[in-house]
């Protein structure tokens, strides 16, 4: 059966389906593997903001087609389309540190995802910097034990009024090491490849406007 999409999702298929790091698609998959991302963070009345733009290929759009028809009807509502970017800025969330010696902010998902035609998505994440003044401030993504593609901090094209650039150095970390995996027949740990993609995360060290 050919899915069908409303209007609203049509839109969003042409500027780019969602990828999502999951699923029946894993990091290898040669249709999600290659991810560019671009960061840019500003910060404004008392918040820290951060802007996340990921640009998938036109494969990978067309893979997930397959995984936004939740209930299965043959058709891409718009809510499910929603629920789609929504969970996927959650999952970012998620794999975002920032991090500084006051100790660690958690950054929150703002509004909805952003498409462009170039198969972009943009991200919006918030969160409130702490009352005292801190230095040491990194941003660690651990996208990129995932999919591993390239990712550039870039100064914000239009900054919103009275907000002020952060500003960042690229460098990359060891990633920690996941569980050692258990054998077939459940005796012992199978261990883990230091040199595989999952020894890698991306990190910034940040320069907060004073």
């Amino acid at each position: 059966m050919r899915t069908r999409i409303s209007g609203a999702c049509l839109r969003v298929l042409a500027c780019g389906a969602l990828l999502l790091g999951g699923g029946a698609a894993t990091a290898h998959d040669s249709a999600v593997a290659d991810v560019d991302r671009t960061v840019s963070m500003w910060v404004v009345d008392g918040r820290v903001w951060l802007s996340y733009r990921r640009q998938i290929t036109e494969d990978a759009a067309l893979l997930e087609l397959d995984h936004a028809d939740a209930d299965g009807d043959g058709r891409i509502s718009d809510a499910e389309s929603l629920a789609r970017f929504d969970a996927a800025a959650q999952a970012i969330a998620s794999r975002l540190k920032l991090r500084s010696n006051a100790g660690e902010l958690r950054l929150e998902p703002v509004g909805h995802a952003v498409l462009d035609p170039a198969f972009g998505q943009t991200f919006l994440f918030s969160a409130a910097l702490p009352a005292t003044a801190a230095d040491g401030w990194t941003l660690v993504d651990g996208t990129m034990r995932e999919h591993p593609g390239e990712e550039r901090y870039i100064q914000a094209p239009d900054l919103p009024p009275g907000a002020r650039a952060v500003t960042a150095t690229w460098s990359e970390l060891p990633a920690p090491a996941p569980a050692a995996a258990p054998h077939a027949d459940g005796d012992g740990t199978q261990p883990v490849d230091p040199h595989e993609d999952h020894a890698v995360e991306a990190a910034f060290s940040l320069t907060f406007p004073r």
